[in-house]
This record gives structure tokens, sequence and C-alpha cells, in this order.
């Protein structure tokens, strides 16, 4: 969460647990609702609430502290919902999936506050520092930012990786965005044009699956499908 006293994992079949920090081999709590794998989840800004997005097609919203379910409206998609993220304001809940559609939702009360067809499958997204643009990373190896106050999409589509984008995050001084692939690399790219950053890192022959950036924006760090996890600057 914010505050680095706690952290969260997404294991397989419809389960979310909670770990404190400071104990990592004792679970805080573990919450159970979701009917089918629970793919992305994330904390609210203060810490006070997890959301996570599951092949059973909804959002749920936890107490992090509790681990109980927040009672509001039902979040569903027409098909798995792949990602989700809080505004940074913690106002709204992005998520999307395989039904091609951006859904953005009260985050107290779950009711829908904005949807947009996207052109296609949505594997991750995130919110940019400012919360006025949603990135996201599609089927067809592409990334995408839309304008959330008109919906429109922001210039291209980007290009360059070759295989299924896994996860997306914005630096939060807003300098940069990075993405990771099955392509098994990390690139970087500039927030206001789009434009590569360098050279992709070629993490090889492990797949990124994960990608977080630390409080100051100096350093990264990536999580592997065999269990590393990498650090960079």
């Amino acid at each position: 969460d914010t505050n680095g006293t706690r952290w969260y994992q997404w294991p397989t079949q419809a389960s979310i647990q909670v770990w404190d920090s400071d104990v990592l081999f004792r679970p805080r709590k573990k919450s159970i609702g979701h009917t089918d794998d629970v793919n992305c989840v994330a904390f609210s800004p203060d810490g006070t609430r997890i959301a996570s997005a599951s092949d059973d097609c909804t959002v749920r919203v936890w107490d992090a502290h509790t681990g109980e379910p927040v009672e509001m409206a039902e979040m569903r998609h027409d098909d798995w919902a792949y990602f989700v993220a809080f505004s940074p304001d913690g106002r709204h809940i992005a998520s999307g999936g395989d039904d091609e559609v951006i859904r953005i939702w009260d985050a107290q009360t779950g009711k829908p506050a904005m949807e947009e067809r996207h052109g296609g499958k949505v594997t991750c997204g995130c919110y940019s520092p400012d919360g006025s643009r949603i990135m996201t990373g599609l089927y067809d190896r592409t990334l995408r930012m839309w304008e959330i106050e008109t919906g429109k999409q922001v210039g291209e589509p980007i290009t360059g990786h070759t295989g299924l984008i896994f996860a997306l995050a914005f630096a939060p001084d807003g300098s940069c965005f990075a993405s990771v692939s099955d392509d098994h690399t990390i690139r970087f790219w500039h927030c206001t044009t789009g434009e590569a950053i360098g050279k992709p890192l070629d993490v090889s022959p492990h797949n990124p699956y994960s990608i977080a950036f630390s409080p100051d924006s100096k350093r990264f760090a990536s999580g592997t499908v065999i269990g590393e996890i990498l650090l960079g600057d």
C-alpha cells in the first residue's frame, strides 16, 4: 500500500491474501468471494481498501484491514476482467478485460461512472499520476492512452512489443511509463510523446509479469513468471 506496511499477492483460485511487510511469512487476512481466478488487485490510495478483478467477470472491493467485502453495487464485465486500478484521488475504479470495454466505477458506491469501447481485449491498465488519463495494453500488442474527460484516444497506438503486454506502470513523477511483455522485455516510454526511451531491457529467458516504480521514480522492480524479482534504475 502507499505506506509500505502491507503488500498483496494474487494466488490462483478465487482468493486474495494480505500480508504485513515486516512479517512476510504470516498472512494477515485471506479474502474469498470471487468464483474464479483473480487476475489483478490494487490498493486504494489511502491503503484502506483493495479492489480485485477476476475471471468471474466481476470487480470487487475489500476492506484491507479485515478482509471483508465492502458492500456496494455489483461491478460486472461481460467477460473476464483482467485489470483494476484506483484513480489517484481514490474516487474511481477503472477496470477492463476481454469484453473490450474500459469501465470506470464510483469507488464508494460501485455504480458505473463511464464506459468506453476500447478497440480490443485489454490485458492491463493504469492511471496517469494526475488521474487525467488511462494507459492500457491490448491483445494486439499495442499500448493505448485515452483521456478520461473526453473518452478519446490520445495519439496513435504505441507499438514495439511483439508479445502480450502483462503490466504497465507510470513513474510517480510523470516522466515516463513502463511496460512488460512475454516477448521477454521491459520497455520505457515518454509520457507525452509515447516515444521509446532507450533500448528494451531484455530479461530472457524469463518473462516479466509485473512492474512497479519506487515512490521517487528512480528505481523499478519487476517480477517474473518463475518467481524472480528484478531491480533496476
